[in-house]
């Protein structure tokens, strides 16, 4: 039988890096925001696939840096509410174009940049194939985040018909919550000295 030998030692290691470490505990975690890409769900539906990789300066949590967590979000209505989470927690704002190069590769969502931008990821563990996984349990912006970008409904359905074929309803409903999250929800955290636990 015929066989092909691939040298793969002089390539780099790309997009992502291998994480070896332990499966951080439940909790709170600064994450920058690697990459996103655009997939169909399992029902066809557009889903735009984010890859968060943890980055802490907190000693107790430096052990976990380099996990990978991937977050999922369809776009249509009845999730609404968790794009708009993670469009909150990149600092954008509520309405955000999402740029993507001809790939499908997300370049930005409203002013935030893959490589550049740092969020918090509340995580939770759940359970894959009998082994546990970190996970996402909600996402909020790092404390004092400032929105730097809330375009307006047409500029918002331009980005979606040019990205995804899909034009959101003009004037729809804009009150979908809020993440849960103060910006001082650990000011006076006493065992940690005032710092923040991520």
């Amino acid at each position: 039988m015929p066989k092909v030998i691939i040298d793969t030692s002089g390539a780099s290691e790309g997009q992502f890096t291998s994480y070896d470490g332990p499966v951080p505990p439940k909790g709170l975690y600064k994450a920058l925001f690697k990459r996103g890409w655009w997939v169909k769900s399992s029902t066809g539906k557009p889903m735009l696939k984010v890859l968060f990789i943890l980055e802490t300066d907190l000693e107790s949590k430096r052990q976990y840096n380099g996990c990978p967590s991937f977050h999922n979000v369809t776009n249509e209505a009845s999730t609404a509410w968790k794009m708009k989470e993670l469009f909150t927690a990149l600092g954008t704002g509520a309405k955000s174009a999402v740029d993507m190069d001809e790939k499908g590769n997300v370049t930005r969502i409203g002013s935030a940049r893959p490589g550049k931008t740092y969020l918090l990821i509340h995580s939770k563990i759940e359970m894959y194939q009998g082994s546990p996984r970190f996970a996402i349990d909600t996402l909020a912006p790092l404390p004092n985040t400032v929105v730097t970008e809330d375009i307006d409904a047409e500029d918002m359905a331009t980005s979606y018909e040019d990205s995804m074929g899909m034009v959101p309803e003009p004037g729809t409903d804009d009150s979908w919550g809020d993440s849960g999250f103060s910006d001082d929800s650990w000011s006076s955290n006493d065992e940690m000295g005032g710092e923040p636990p991520f």
